[in-house]
């Protein structure tokens, strides 16, 4: 199918509800448009479909919905564990925040987009900031709450990695650093040495994300998919096809 004609048929119906998250036509508007900051709804939806589809053999790592975070980030560190606790982060060993700083809280175009994970394998908070250095503030803050809830007291790293060419794309290298990180954490066990992302996968990464889309509501004629109520709706030849898409 080409770019165009995948456009229109995700597009022609405004709404996909995946497990929580319902992803409309504006999302999908956000999506074809290349100068457009990806959304907390975009990116809630792609780590439930990481969380509940891709990488439901990893029962050691968890992307933690990224409202979720956005309150933890507002909430005194004595009190998170109301938000933290439900996901059952304890039994994790991989915890995947998508972190939303912003530099000026008046003027919300410069908001931004990082990755903390926080890696009970390497005792390490690591951080993935595709604009280095933007986001220090609210790294700080968070990684300070975590410490207090796991009574921890751990190092902060910086991670080298990929770095935006375009403003808009900080959304779009926290989504494929966190794939990067899991496929390559839940085998090796660490978070070190972890291999950068390509320009490739970030250049593609907005049509992989529209054509699963299109992929999940077509593979039922029922819309509202429950991720986790419902066994997988897909077949083997879609896993198949998914994993050769796989960074």
């Amino acid at each position: 199918m080409s770019k165009r004609a995948l456009d229109q048929n995700v597009a022609s119906d405004t709404s996909l509800t995946f497990g929580e998250t319902r992803v409309t036509g504006s999302d999908i508007r956000i999506l074809n448009n290349t100068n457009a900051w990806l959304t907390e709804t975009l990116i809630a939806f792609y780590f439930e479909f990481l969380n509940s589809r891709v990488f439901t053999s990893y029962k050691c790592s968890i992307c933690v919905p990224p409202e979720i975070t956005a309150l933890i980030q507002i909430t005194p560190a004595n009190e998170i564990g109301a938000f933290l606790e439900p996901l059952e982060v304890d039994q994790k060993d991989l915890i995947i925040f998508a972190l939303h700083g912003v530099a000026d809280s008046e003027d919300m175009d410069h908001s931004h987009w990082s990755l903390l994970v926080y890696s009970k394998w390497d005792n390490k908070i690591f951080h993935f900031d595709s604009q280095n250095g933007y986001n220090n503030s609210a790294v700080r803050s968070l990684s300070e709450k975590l410490q207090v809830y796991f009574n921890i007291n751990v190092e902060v790293k910086e991670v080298e990695c990929l770095q935006q060419k375009k403003p808009q794309d900080c959304g779009i290298h926290v989504l494929a650093n966190a794939e990067q990180i899991i496929t390559y954490a839940a085998k090796a066990r660490t978070v070190n040495d972890c291999p950068k992302v390509s320009e490739k996968a970030i250049n593609e990464y907005r049509q992989k994300m529209l054509k699963l889309i299109w992929k999940l509501k077509h593979s039922s004629s029922i819309y509202q998919i429950k991720s986790k109520q419902q066994p997988s709706l897909f077949s083997k030849s879609w896993h198949d096809e998914h994993d050769r898409d796989r960074f």
